[in-house]
């Protein structure tokens, strides 16, 4: 699993678009490094999120792609606050856990709780592996140079 954060993580208070709108700047800063004025009002759309990336020029195909993300994203996020393990995995886990701690705002304003990843222990029966990697829960994805170090992490693994 990547940076996967445990069940325990999204116990409590559920999100709705409203939630994930107001967290979107927060989300734009964190993945692709774009400032977005921290006075301004909330989007009120999925468009109007968009629209504040300031992409030129951008074809029709990259916003269509941002705007499944955004689907994607708020779905995946909304089932996590909904669901919890009722029985245990027995097998081996591993979570490539990023070094860098998630912004603080924006775990706040999508209700996710700052557990570390230890709690993944209690719903397993097989080993637990827990992988370092740089970067935060974003960047180990987005930063080419954390992209390597995520591939030879993986390597690492695979060769056990």
């Amino acid at each position: 699993m990547f940076d996967a954060h445990p069940p325990e993580a999204y116990v409590g208070g559920r999100i709705d678009e409203s939630d994930v709108l107001a967290a979107f700047p927060l989300l734009m800063q964190q993945i692709f490094g774009i400032t977005v004025d921290p006075a301004a009002d909330p989007p009120a759309s999925v468009d109007e999120a968009l629209s504040l990336l300031r992409l030129p020029g951008a074809a029709s195909q990259v916003l269509g792609d941002y705007r499944r993300f955004m689907r994607v994203w708020q779905h995946n996020h909304s089932v996590l606050k909904r669901w919890y393990p009722d029985e245990t995995y027995d097998g081996p886990v591993t979570i490539f856990e990023a070094s860098d701690a998630e912004d603080a705002e924006l775990l706040d304003r999508l209700r996710i709780k700052r557990v570390g990843k230890g709690p993944w222990r209690t719903h397993l029966t097989g080993t637990l592996r827990i992988e370092p990697v740089p970067g935060d829960h974003y960047t180990m994805f987005a930063d080419p140079s954390n992209v390597k170090a995520l591939g030879e992490a993986w390597n690492r693994v695979l060769e056990v």
